[in-house]
Order: C-alpha cells, then sequence, then structure tokens
C-alpha cells in the first residue's frame, strides 16, 4: 500500500526537515506512529496523503507515485483514497453535526451524496454515540464529540487508507476505546489500511505494527 524510498522534505530553506530512506506498509494493516512532538509525525501524515509534496524521492500510495502528481491530482487522490482525521478536527462551525459528516459528499462531485450514504452516516454516529445530536451545531458539541465527528467524516467514504493523527487525543478511556473500534471495524470491513500518530501508550496493542519515528527517519 505505503512505499517510501529516498524521501526528503523541508519547511523553507533552513526549516524543520525530513528524511526517509526507506519504509513499507503493507495493504491491510494497522500501524501505529510514537515518538516525541515534533519529530515529524504530522508531517508524515500530510506527506502520505499528497497534502505536502516531496522535494526529492518517492511516496507510493496505493500504486500513485504522489511526488509526480500536480496539485489538482493530488487533491483527486485524497477525495477518493484517503481519509484524513485531524488532529484540530478542521470542522466547520456554521454547519451541523449531520453535515459536517456529509461535507466530503458535499464538496467533492466525485463522491455521490444518495440515500445509502446518509443512512451510512447515521449508523456511524449511532456507534459513536452521536445520534441523538445530528442536527446540533457543531460548536454546541464538547471536545470529544467533536473528535468523533472528524471520524465519522473521515470514514464514511469508505477510503482505502485511514490517516489519523491523535484521533483519541481529549477522549475519556470509553470513548477513546469506541473510535479505535471503529477504525479497527472499518480496516477489517474493507481491507483499508490504517496509519495512526498517537501518544497513547494504552490503545498501541490494537494495531499489527507499532513504529517509533526515529527508527526510520535519518538525521537532516
Amino acid at each position: 500500500m505505503i512505499q517510501i524510498e529516498n524521501l526528503e522534505f523541508a519547511y523553507g530553506a533552513a526549516g524543520f526537515g525530513l528524511r526517509i530512506p526507506q519504509l513499507s506498509i503493507a495493504a491491510g494493516s494497522t500501524v501505529a506512529i510514537t515518538g516525541p512532538s515534533g519529530s515529524g509525525k504530522t508531517t508524515m501524515l500530510s506527506l502520505l496523503s499528497g497534502i505536502f509534496r516531496p522535494a526529492s524521492g518517492r511516496i507510493l500510495v496505493n500504486g500513485r507515485d504522489l511526488g509526480a502528481l500536480g496539485e489538482s491530482e493530488r487533491r483527486r487522490f485524497r477525495i477518493r483514497t484517503v481519509g484524513f482525521i485531524f488532529q484540530n478536527f478542521e470542522l466547520i462551525d456554521y454547519l451541523d453535526v449531520r453535515e459536517n459528516m456529509l461535507l466530503p459528499f458535499l464538496i467533492n462531485r466525485s463522491l455521490k451524496l444518495n440515500a445509502a450514504v446518509r443512512r451510512s452516516a447515521e449508523t456511524l454516529a449511532d456507534s459513536v454515540g452521536l445520534s441523538e445530536k445530528l442536527n446540533r451545531p457543531v460548536t454546541q458539541l464538547s471536545r470529544g464529540e467533536q473528535q468523533r465527528v472528524a471520524l465519522c467524516r473521515a470514514l464514511l467514504p469508505g477510503p482505502r487508507l485511514i490517516l489519523a493523527d491523535e484521533p483519541t487525543a481529549g477522549l475519556d478511556a470509553a470513548n477513546a476505546e469506541r473510535v479505535m473500534e471503529q477504525l479497527g471495524e472499518h480496516a477489517a470491513r474493507i481491507g483499508a489500511t490504517v496509519v495512526c500518530v498517537t501518544h497513547a501508550i494504552s490503545l498501541l496493542d490494537r494495531f499489527n505494527r507499532v513504529l517509533e519515528i526515529s527508527t526510520f527517519l535519518e538525521p537532516t
């Protein structure tokens, strides 16, 4: 699913950079990336999603060389392939819970919004305890509830690759377990690959593979 070779990336001429000589992640696997804050974990997710483009080297995701794609092509790749659970959620304040969950279908013509999708959204909301809040503005939710809305939005299109940046941060133990169950069930159901950045040591046994970022980074 993911193959990285001789990857180099930097923020500007003298900014923070990453260098990954080689990394492979098998299709259908669930991988946790651990490491200290500021070590490049979120940057790596942005590269895997095509938000950032490498300065050199290759990132192959589902057979596509992301470094060789233009910006519009990378955007289409994200729409069709990637579900990204952002650390800061990226919810739209003036939309309610249901509309935030359906947002990928509302803004992307390549995703078809129909009755089946709406039913799936309600099922997902129920699975994370949000079924009674579908019509509530997201500004009226707790941080943990907003986190679960972001999870549902990422899973709803059925992505082949799920990138999760601290998906259980700010959640109590019960809701953290609920979120991880949803990630695991979605991955198993359609054979999706999960790459999750986390500091939650108690949840690491849910992943097939745990990688400390320093083990595959080269000093820059």
